[in-house]
């Protein structure tokens, strides 16, 4: 199933020709007007272990359900997007796999726990970032925190990224099975801007000319640095169609930074 919202999108002059996705649901629920989301067209299958600070988020509302992903910033806290929480009622969180839906273990959290920023914009996605307060679970070899940015000097700009979900795997079709992930160029939100219109100095843009992108179901997973594996973005945002080759927008980690630790200690 794939939802479409057309939105204005930051203002943009020309924001009604464009459409943002929205979350996917995993099974044949109702359809949810008010969600967007995110996934990996054409990328490859990670290796068990391979991305350890990655879960898996299944959201459910009394409108139905969706499916999200997110990143282990401590034990007891999982930072992801603010528009898969918003509206939702609670989540599983599945640690510990490349396996949709399977975790070991899970946990079952409720909105109490949801922390969306303050200033979360549903209709311009600005400052799209929320935690989940979760209780504490044990680091393995398969369970890891994230590393976080140290500062909000480093833009990026230039630099390869690896984002990882388990979105839909092409336009049409089934959500991934297994952990997918794809390598991006980062782009200047100035080229950005000329591509999709005017972008907050909060969000950074990646290239997804080259076939690969983000789009259905990946919305709130990493984005990395792929040299180190900083925590450098959140999936946000794509425009019309996910193989389209337009850029993709992630909420800027760095920009946030001051938030996220007053909320986590």
């Amino acid at each position: 199933m794939k939802l479409f919202l057309a939105i204005l999108f930051m203002a943009m002059a020309f924001a009604s020709s464009f459409k943002l996705h929205l979350p996917f649901g995993i099974k044949n629920l109702p359809k949810i007007e008010n969600k967007i989301e995110g996934r990996i067209v054409n990328g490859y299958t990670a290796e068990k272990g391979q991305i350890p600070f990655i879960v898996g988020l299944s959201f459910d509302s009394d409108e139905g359900s969706w499916w999200c992903g997110g990143s282990i910033v401590d034990n007891a806290w999982i930072l992801t997007a603010a528009h898969c929480t918003f509206g939702a009622s609670s989540v599983i969180i599945y640690y510990g796999t490349t396996k949709l839906d399977h975790g070991d273990p899970t946990h079952n959290v409720n909105s109490d726990d949801f922390v969306e920023h303050p200033d979360y914009d549903d209709d311009t996605m600005d400052n799209d970032v929320a935690l989940i307060r979760t209780p504490s679970v044990s680091y393995t070899d398969l369970i890891q925190s994230v590393t976080l940015p140290d500062s909000r000097d480093n833009r990026y700009e230039g630099s390869w990224s690896t984002s990882c979900g388990w979105g839909l795997t092409s336009n049409d079709g089934p959500m991934a099975k297994k952990l997918k992930c794809g390598d991006f160029h980062i782009i200047s939100n100035d080229q950005c801007s000329e591509e999709i219109g005017d972008v907050d100095d909060n969000v950074l843009c990646v290239s997804t000319s080259e076939g690969v992108s983000t789009c259905e179901g990946d919305s709130g997973g990493p984005l990395l640095s792929t040299d180190d594996h900083v925590l450098i973005g959140i999936n946000s945002f794509v425009i019309e169609d996910c193989e389209s080759g337009f850029p993709a927008g992630f909420t800027r980690v760095s920009d946030h930074l001051d938030w996220i630790h007053e909320q986590i200690g």
